[in-house]
């Protein structure tokens, strides 16, 4: 991975990672949605007269960053170094002495509706996440669902030729639609747009024997410690 120069986030329980790859073709990547790019081929009579031009992938930008998002429950925005706490957090401190500090961020009680809002810049009642994922009700703001339409870091890194993963806790899909049976539109890999998971759905998972998916295949996990324990 390249040196993380440009971002830093830290709150919640759900890693986010990015591998550096850019600028959509055709736009500088500070709006959406993106131009379309000028096809800049010949049209000759002739064959030999004409010349193709094909619209290729996004390509980094030279010194292209990546970008991790570190979410961390039950920890405080004064608990770390990095923000003037007194836990020891070296890594944090580096990470984001080399990158940018954000501090406005309206965080809830509650894992599932901060993770939403982060991870979406949605308020968390436009995104149904108004309450964690085990108490979603069918009513707007609370059904624990967002559409098509809305935009996420995954889907805008995507656009912008990344490729995105999500790992560790989830805890931000219907818990009837949690399952190995689907379905999986409501996923990390659906509508969220990351390309890739691996973790757990739910808000909490066995310490020693989780319950773990890869994208949305469940994974069997050793049924012994590595002591055999």
């Amino acid at each position: 991975m390249k040196s993380l120069t440009n971002v830093f986030l830290g709150i919640l329980s759900i890693g986010v990672c990015s591998q550096a790859a850019a600028v959509q073709k055709g736009g500088d990547g500070n709006a959406i949605p993106y131009p379309l790019e000028e096809w800049k081929g010949v049209q000759g009579k002739t064959l030999a007269e004409s010349k193709p031009d094909f619209i290729g992938q996004p390509k980094a930008p030279k010194n292209a960053p990546n970008v991790l998002v570190i979410m961390l429950d039950d920890a405080g925005y004064s608990n770390a170094t990095s923000y003037g706490g007194v836990m020891h957090t070296p890594t944090f401190d580096r990470i984001g002495d080399e990158g940018i500090r954000y501090t406005h961020m309206s965080v809830a009680a509650v894992s599932s509706p901060t993770r939403g809002s982060l991870l979406t810049g949605y308020n968390i009642h436009q995104i149904g996440t108004g309450i964690i994922s085990e108490f979603a009700t069918g009513y707007p703001g609370y059904n624990s669902q967002i559409d098509y339409t809305t935009p996420s870091i995954a889907k805008i890194l995507t656009d912008n030729g990344y490729a995105t993963a999500a790992f560790g806790k989830w805890h931000n899909t219907p818990m009837e639609e949690a399952s190995p049976a689907g379905p999986f539109e409501s996923w990390p890999t659906g509508i969220w747009g990351f390309e890739y998971f691996w973790g757990f759905m739910g808000g909490e998972t066995n310490q020693f024997h989780p319950l773990l998916y890869e994208n949305t295949t469940a994974i069997e996990t050793p049924k012994t410690n590595a002591d055999g324990s």
